[in-house]
């Protein structure tokens, strides 16, 4: 929250918010006063391949503030079909992804949508429990390690 509120810390902007405001990313929602994250019931995460011991190409980085990380970037989530249409990203060129990236983001939307989550419309790796224990709660505890 400190990074993000520091409007003159641009820092990481060529890696994450290139096309964007430092000042749109709390409007925009691309990060949040008040996170599902404090409950437990919202999670950020990749596909890995065991074989490989590398994660799965998603077609972007995690944490990209933009419509390419968006679900339905190239794409229909609902159906699963790869339609290409890169029409939102504001780069010149556009920026893409191929039918595999889009398929290994559908993997992991369908298994999380199977196993009782809700995806967010604009971040293909954030879920939420959709039945959250306290959905109107934000925990403020210090987090301390223990020894």
């Amino acid at each position: 929250m400190r990074w993000a509120e520091d409007i003159n810390d641009t820092l990481m902007k060529p890696y994450f918010y290139p096309d964007l405001d430092k000042s749109v990313l709390f409007p925009q929602e691309y990060i949040c006063l008040k996170s599902g994250h404090t409950r437990g019931s919202t999670v950020d995460l990749t596909l890995f391949d065991m074989n490989t011991e590398k994660e799965l190409d998603m077609g972007g980085t995690f944490d990209w503030f933009g419509p390419e990380s968006h679900p339905d970037f190239c794409g229909n989530p609902e159906t699963g079909e790869y339609t290409g249409d890169n029409s939102k990203s504001p780069a010149e060129p556009k920026r893409s992804i191929t039918p595999e990236q889009f398929q290994n983001r559908m993997i992991l939307r369908q298994a999380m949508l199977r196993h009782g989550f809700k995806p967010f419309d604009t971040e293909w790796w954030h879920f939420t429990l959709k039945d959250e224990p306290f959905p109107d709660t934000y925990f403020t505890f210090p987090v301390k390690q223990l020894k």
